[in-house]
């Protein structure tokens, strides 16, 4: 049996402080046993200034799926493949981006009182 594999549809991305970095249509998590692993996105749309922070060092992003906090990929780097064009508002698009991450963590569950 291979590594366990998270796909998510119509996620946000966000950095730590919650900032909207990209918009997602298709997202799949390849989880590797080292901890790391691979991701790849389909139908992008970035927040204006999101590219650098993005491709650059490997920052800490977190995927919002339905409105919950999912994973946190930390390290994530992206590489853009193809399909990339300006958006007017500043932002861009993007068919399809790769990427790999030092650590993927799941939030805390929260805990519910039962009455």
């Amino acid at each position: 049996m291979g590594p366990p594999i998270s796909g998510y549809r119509n996620a946000a991305l966000t950095d730590a402080s919650g900032r909207i970095l990209a918009y997602v249509d298709r997202l799949a998590i390849h989880h590797s046993p080292s901890g790391g692993g691979a991701v790849g996105l389909g139908g992008i749309a970035f927040a204006p200034g999101a590219l650098e922070r993005l491709g650059g060092r490997g920052i800490l992003a977190r995927v919002i799926s339905r409105g919950v906090r999912r994973l946190d990929l930390i390290g994530l780097r992206l590489s853009f493949h193809a399909g990339e064009q300006a958006s007017p508002d500043g932002g861009w698009h993007c068919e399809a981006a790769v990427g790999t991450f030092r650590r993927g963590t799941r939030p805390p569950r929260r805990r519910t009182r039962r009455r």
